[in-house]
């Protein structure tokens, strides 16, 4: 390289308005697929950590209840100081078997779903839930202390997302969760 060619390196300084203008449009190409994909992996992504909120929040239930020698519950749609919740886990030892009463333990309670997560109302008689509803007519999962459901039956929670993905969290008769 001579004198001149180097000179001319020297002399010229940042890019042309052509390179600038090249390098914008392909980043917007791979924004513009990029961009939706990442949104539904985000709302999938919602689904599932949902999904698995409402599995651990099961299995909790009824570790619970054995640790504690007491019948424990998860209902949904419970109502508490008048608002609503998601779902409300307690010690079920008051006067009403199955159902929230005044003054019993609250262990863990969700005040509403995850932005765009909802129950798929579609499933589970129009509620998302196929769980017997208790004696208030909230949906509800009783374990005893031998980690068994306090009656014949397990039930389903039905999630969806604005995608319309959805997710189930299933209870077997013999107590036992899974997601599907």
């Amino acid at each position: 390289m001579g004198e001149g060619d180097i000179k001319r390196l020297c002399d010229r300084q940042g890019f042309t308005l052509i390179e600038v203008i090249v390098v914008v449009s392909i980043l917007a190409i791979i924004a513009a697929i990029a961009i939706p994909e990442v949104s539904s992996w985000a709302a999938r992504y919602r689904l599932r950590a949902a999904a698995r909120d409402v599995y651990s929040a099961l299995v909790k239930t009824r570790s619970e209840a054995v640790k504690r020698h007491e019948n424990v519950a998860l209902s949904f749609g419970q109502v508490i100081d008048g608002t609503a919740q998601a779902y409300v886990m307690y010690v079920d030892n008051g006067a009403s078997p199955g159902q929230f009463d005044a003054g019993e333990e609250i262990i863990l309670q969700l005040a509403s779903w995850p932005e765009s997560i909802s129950l798929d109302t579609s499933q589970g008689g129009g509620d998302g839930l196929s769980f017997v509803a208790n004696a208030a007519g909230f949906p509800t999962v009783v374990y005893r202390s031998n980690a068994l459901l306090d009656g014949p039956v397990g039930g389903t929670v039905f999630l969806i997302n604005t995608k319309n993905d959805t997710r189930q969290v299933v209870v077997s008769p013999t107590g036992a969760v899974r997601i599907e």
